[in-house]
C-alpha cells in the first residue's frame, strides 16, 4: 500500500511533501483554520450516503 500511495503522487506533491520535511518553520506558520475553511468551501467530489 505505501509503495502504491508512494508511486501515485505527482512530482509537485512529492515537493511539497518534501518541503514540509525540511523547512518546520514553514510549517509554524502554516494557518490551519484558512486551509480548512478553504478546503470547506470547495465542491465534495464524493457523495456521502446516508
Amino acid at each position: 500500500m505505501k509503495n502504491y500511495l508512494y508511486l501515485t503522487m505527482s512530482q509537485e506533491r512529492l515537493n511539497g511533501l518534501f518541503l514540509l520535511s525540511i523547512e518546520p518553520e514553514m510549517v509554524d506558520m502554516i494557518d490551519c483554520e484558512d486551509i480548512i475553511s478553504t478546503f470547506a468551501t470547495k465542491t465534495a467530489r464524493r457523495v456521502i450516503f446516508k
